[in-house]
């Protein structure tokens, strides 16, 4: 095509034969951009400006001057009797001209003034323009009319449904009876061809009940009821009306013995099989072929009309003007002569034979070719081929022609069977890229972690020069903390790639270290079949109880834990160096006491009392620290604005700065070292909606921007930079629903989805994308439902149930092993 000899294509030549490939089906995939017959109109009418350009002889076509594009619409203007004919011509030249990557003339200012003014010039002039039809006349419409008439309840029923869903007329004109569904507070009606449905797929507007008279749905119900048409019939529902005596009936287009004959839809399955192999013999015997595809210094005749129904590609090269249209011989370089029989088989009869010798040949046609369902077969055959010598090669090719269901398949083989497919020649081969992309993943397969850093080490020694820079990046995938000690200090230590990098030397002391001081980095997680240790969410306290649960959202149990050492209620919990600690109650004996909670021995223990005794406290960990902020003093105390800091190492508690209110019943987070307390209830028994930030470093608390809704007893945790608040009790008395999340950088609320279930004094904490809400108490007394909202998918969902009802619940997360906590 012409279109493809200038501009852009005029001087790009290609050497490599995949790139000759690409920019052969380039041409194809840009013709493709508009409909066939789009293009074709375009094609012809940039032949009739090229046939008047080289006509007049000064005039340059292609590119062409914005000046001779003006003076040919002038041309075509004064020609024609219609606009559109100059549309036609403006348009076909800017598509030529985009095409080949060329600026059009069309984008002159002097040319599409040319266009606008043929509009003016050959459009017909418009009237006065029709007032919008709105409610008002509408309502006058129905009011205006008989509805037990059955024609004025038509067209009235034309108007609504129209107005309702903007319905062109030739669309609610097609609308069968079929086509409509009534539910209890709507319709839905499908509509199979819109004028501005581009997918011809149809679509289906749901349309509500809104009551009243000018209700869509109830008249049309009860125009239907008056036609009385079976609801699953696919006549139409907005006919001819015939005139009776007493009033209109539907016009039904039936025969005199139209319900006594029958009709059945048959499938002749031989016929068409028949006919599939008879054209396949014909083209072997060279019947009526059109067209010879030459591949490898070999020859094979086809059919054309065959080929383009077959294959979008030939159906490219065949209906679009390019310079094989015409052509009795179509060279395909891509392509092996080994594959054509069977590739041709398959396209003439949909039958082909694959073996391990021709199976990867015919994918790599099928992709070239477009044939999707070859290309799906031929995948499908090569994953039954999958094993240790093979997986990693069929990735590669998977990857290379874009299949996607065979590169997940091989991958999926390689990380269940690590261990036997690094055993094999292959393996040494396997790309930088992808080998660390297999050792970097969680769902590895492997009975030990030392596994991994053996064949890691075989990788890099194979090929030492051209791989040790690879190194250090592949040694960081490796779960230091799931090798054993010995084999840490024995064997990694002492390998000369790992001692002489710092880097490496590093992370082996970190995980010796982790070893000795029984730490856990969050960073580096054991392989899923490794882990030997679960993170649990532990739920203590409420309602004056001793009692300690944990939860386990990966096994989705519950586990009995020790029993607290007191009972408590409106106390406060906080999560340091995984262990959990417990402050205060509303028990004056209990009211200065704390607690924690060791997870390695389950059991309890008692550590410094608060200076003061405390409940309706808030605690939260920020750095070393942990903070209780605010509460009141046990039995009939008021609110307070104190702060107090337990430093745990030392087992000592140390006063800080106190808030600028007192507060009761608030809620807190920590993010970005700064301690941020929330809402609660003032000395005077006011509902707060008011925030302050605390800086334990400058020691300085700052207002921030109040809360949408005053909360007393909500809940707060931080996730992803933002600061979530969650349910509480409002200052009607309300339990409230909503949630907010403050975003620290420009300090401004947004409202979130709602929790299902209103309610305050609930326990709260996040792990990983997830944020958990426990129990909490509201009209219906304490609760026991378990809600979870996932940021990724911004939405609540109830996940289990505590195993009692809970309110005044604490809770936090904490990593405990397995072999200690065996969740069966």
């Amino acid at each position: 095509m012409e279109i493809f000899q200038e501009g852009l294509w005029k001087d790009t030549s290609f050497k490599d034969p995949d790139l000759q490939s690409l920019s052969s089906r380039l041409q194809t995939t840009i013709l493709l951009a508009r409909a066939p017959g789009t293009v074709n109109m375009y094609d012809r009418a940039f032949r009739k400006w090229k046939e008047f350009a080289l006509r007049k002889q000064e005039l340059s076509y292609f590119p062409a001057n914005p000046m001779h594009v003006a003076v040919y619409l002038q041309h075509v203007l004064e020609s024609t009797r219609s606009s559109a004919s100059v549309d036609t011509a403006f348009y076909s030249i800017k598509w030529a001209h985009e095409s080949a990557g060329l600026v059009s003339p069309t984008d002159n200012l002097l040319v599409n003034r040319v266009r606008d003014a043929a509009k003016r010039i050959l459009c017909t002039k418009r009237g006065n323009r029709k007032e919008p039809l709105s409610i008002e006349i509408l309502q006058d419409i129905i009011d205006g009319s008989d509805l037990s008439n059955t024609l004025q309840l038509r067209n009235v029923c034309l108007y609504v449904l129209c107005y309702a869903e903007f319905f062109r007329s030739e669309e609610v004109t097609r609308i069968r009876r079929n086509h409509i569904k009534f539910l209890e507070d709507h319709m839905i009606i499908k509509v199979e061809k819109s004028k501005t449905d581009q997918l011809r797929q149809g679509y289906e507007p749901v349309i509500a009940s809104s009551g009243g008279s000018a209700c869509p749905v109830s008249i049309l119900q009860q125009y239907l009821s008056r036609l009385n048409i079976d609801p699953h019939s696919d006549e139409l529902i907005f006919r001819q009306l015939v005139k009776t005596k007493s009033s209109y009936k539907i016009f039904c287009f039936k025969m005199a013995d139209q319900d006594k004959r029958k009709t059945q839809a048959i499938s002749n399955v031989k016929y068409r099989d028949v006919l599939l192999i008879t054209t396949d013999r014909l083209r072997k015997e060279g019947v009526l072929c059109d067209v010879r595809l030459l591949v490898e210094d070999q020859s094979f005749l086809a059919h054309r009309s065959i080929l383009a129904a077959s294959s979008p590609y030939f159906r490219g090269l065949f209906t679009y003007d390019m310079k094989e249209k015409d052509l009795m011989e179509c060279k395909l370089d891509q392509l092996k002569a080994s594959v054509m029989e069977p590739l041709l088989g398959y396209l003439y009869t949909g039958n082909v034979t694959l073996d391990e010798d021709n199976a990867e040949s015919l994918v790599a046609a099928a992709d070239y070719l477009l044939i999707q369902s070859l290309k799906d077969i031929g995948c499908e055959f090569l994953e039954g081929l999958l094993s240790p010598s093979k997986c990693f090669a069929l990735r590669d090719f998977a990857e290379r022609y874009s299949c996607d269901s065979l590169k997940s398949s091989a991958t999926s083989y390689i990380v269940k069977h690590y261990n036997d497919a690094c055993n094999t020649e292959a393996f040494k081969s396997v790309e930088y890229r992808v080998y660390t992309e297999i050792i970097a993943r969680d769902d590895l397969e492997v009975s030990r972690e030392e596994d991994v850093y053996e064949t890691l080490i075989k990788w890099v020694k194979h090929n030492l020069e051209t791989r040790k820079e690879y190194f250090e990046e592949l040694f960081s995938k490796i779960r230091l903390s799931s090798l054993s000690r010995h084999y840490l200090i024995n064997q990694v230590e002492k390998e000369e790639l790992v001692s002489k990098s710092f880097y490496c030397t590093k992370l082996v002391v970190r995980a010796l270290n982790a070893f000795i001081l029984h730490e856990y980095d969050d960073h580096e997680c054991a392989r899923n079949n490794l882990k030997r240790y679960l993170d649990v969410i532990t739920v203590c306290g409420g309602n004056l109880c001793k009692e300690a649960t944990c939860y386990s959202p990966a096994k989705k149990k519950w586990l009995t834990l020790a029993d607290m050492l007191k009972a408590r209620d409106e106390h406060c919990t906080a999560v340091h160096d995984n262990v959990l600690y417990a402050f205060g109650s509303t028990q004056t004996e209990n009211g200065q006491s704390v607690e924690q909670y060791n997870a390695h021995t389950n059991s309890w223990i008692a550590v410094a009392n608060m200076p003061q005794m405390r409940c309706a406290a808030t605690a939260v960990t920020c750095g070393d620290h942990i903070f209780i902020i605010g509460g009141r003093i046990p039995n009939g105390g008021g609110s307070t604005k104190q702060v107090m800091r337990y430093d745990a190492d030392i087992n000592k508690w140390f006063i800080e700065t106190s808030m600028s209110f007192k507060r009761a019943g608030l809620c807190s987070a920590a993010y970005n070292g700064l301690i941020y307390a929330i809402g609660g209830l003032s000395d005077r028994n006011e509902f707060l909606r008011t925030v302050e930030r605390y800086d334990p470093r400058k020691q300085i608390w700052s207002d921030v921007t109040s809360m949408q809704v005053a909360r007393y007893f909500a809940c707060a945790v931080e996730m992803n930079g933002k600061i979530f608040v969650i349910g509480g009790q409002s200052s009607s008395g309300a339990y409230l629903s909503s949630c907010e999340a403050l975003d620290p950088s420009t300090e401004d609320w947004a409202s979130l989805p709602n929790i299902s279930v209103p309610r305050q004094a609930a326990g709260v904490t996040r792990l990983g994308y997830r944020i958990y809400l426990f129990g909490g108490c509201n009209n219906s007394g304490s609760l026991d439902c378990v809600e979870c909202y996932d940021d990724r998918k911004r939405s609540w969902e109830a996940v289990t149930r505590m195993p009692c009802k809970r309110s005044w619940v604490q809770c936090g997360v904490l990593r405990v092993t397995k072999d200690l906590f065996e969740l069966n």
